[in-house]
């Protein structure tokens, strides 16, 4: 998956290039400050625009969801990525209900998904409802609406995570790839909000290891077990019916 391109509006959107790109804000002054103080870049959008990367890719996000800023100015997400040499547009709205029951996957690039919404007469800032969205959306073209459930296992199905053998999710790995910045260095590995399993089967998916060695190896236990408890059942037995040797069990 390559990332294109992240759009807010036609005043927030930012573009994404091959290779390293840095995200740098432009210094503003701060707020009450004397003439000759220093200008600051905190606060002018660049956690923003992760927080909206990894929104898009199905995270969920508390400083969208708790903000009222976002509902009322009904921003949708929308990135444009690169699946295997195809363009999709991912979109979610930046407040609830709606970012957790309507995300959109539309095979295309940003430009005809705009188009395409055009032609719709579609305006994604006047669906306010779950239903409304929904019925606005259904019939459009190269277009897939679905509940953040379904949204998730289709990411997943883009990138060829199957949840069915490694038991994690593309969400879940993306965790170890767009860290937070306050938490997500603490410890290269380990992730406090995860199980220790999910932690390590990551990060063995990651680095192309066997990440379901484990799961094999609990089985292999479990036969183990199996046929040690039929041993000593066996012995029991044996101990029962006085058999010490195989000369014993002659006749018996």
């Amino acid at each position: 998956m390559i990332l294109r391109r992240l759009f807010l509006s036609d005043e927030i959107s930012c573009e994404f290039h091959d290779g390293l790109n840095i995200i740098l804000g432009t210094k503003v002054p701060k707020k009450d400050a004397e003439a000759n103080d220093d200008a600051d870049t905190n606060g002018v959008g660049k956690t923003t625009i992760v927080n909206c990367v990894r929104y898009a890719l199905g995270v969920g996000v508390s400083e969208f969801s708790e903000l009222d800023y976002f509902k009322e100015k009904k921003y949708w997400v929308r990135l444009e990525i690169i699946q295997e040499t195809k363009s999709l547009v991912l979109v979610r709205p930046l407040w609830k209900p709606l970012g957790d029951e309507v995300c959109i996957v539309f095979s295309g690039t940003l430009e005809e998904f705009h188009s395409t919404l055009n032609d719709a007469a579609v305006d994604l800032a006047n669906l306010t409802s779950v239903e409304e969205s929904k019925e606005s959306l259904v019939s459009l073209k190269n277009l897939k609406a679905m509940p953040l459930d379904e949204f998730k296992s289709e990411l997943s199905r883009l990138e060829h995570v199957d949840y069915s053998k490694a038991k994690i999710s593309f969400q879940a790995l993306l965790e170890y790839i767009i860290r937070d910045e306050k938490s997500g260095y603490t410890d290269i590995i380990s992730m406090p909000s995860r199980t220790q399993w999910v932690q390590y089967r990551a990060i063995q998916y990651l680095f192309g290891l066997p990440f379901t060695l484990e799961q094999e190896i609990g089985g292999v236990n479990d036969v183990i077990g199996q046929k040690r408890a039929e041993f000593e059942m066996m012995n029991k037995e044996l101990a029962l019916r006085k058999i010490t040797s195989s000369d014993t069990i002659v006749n018996r």
